[in-house]
């Protein structure tokens, strides 16, 4: 069976969308189910382009995960001036 991949954006503070965030931006980010994948593990590697930004407020990418049922464990880290790539296994408890 193949892996599933959770890719995404996120700022340094740890948002993955503004507080300014239009209606476009808004549903795309209620709809993409993170949380609940990952809460019930179904989730086998992610990553994340971290950019050297401070949004301030917003959506957190980790916000209502429960860290009692899994871990993460980084795997690699690529860095360049604008942006770092890490990419994380997510282990199940």
């Amino acid at each position: 069976m193949g892996k599933v991949l959770f890719h995404v954006g996120m700022s340094l503070d740890g948002f993955i969308a503004g507080p300014n965030r239009g209606p476009k931006q808004q549903r795309r980010a209620q709809l993409c189910p993170r949380k609940q994948y990952l809460n019930a593990g179904l989730i086998d590697e992610f990553e994340i382009a971290l950019a050297p930004i401070v949004l301030g407020d917003g959506l957190r990418l980790f916000e209502d995960v429960d860290a009692r049922r899994i871990s993460v464990e980084i795997v690699e880290a690529i860095h360049s001036p604008r942006v770092t790539h890490l990419r994380y296994s997510v282990n199940r408890r």
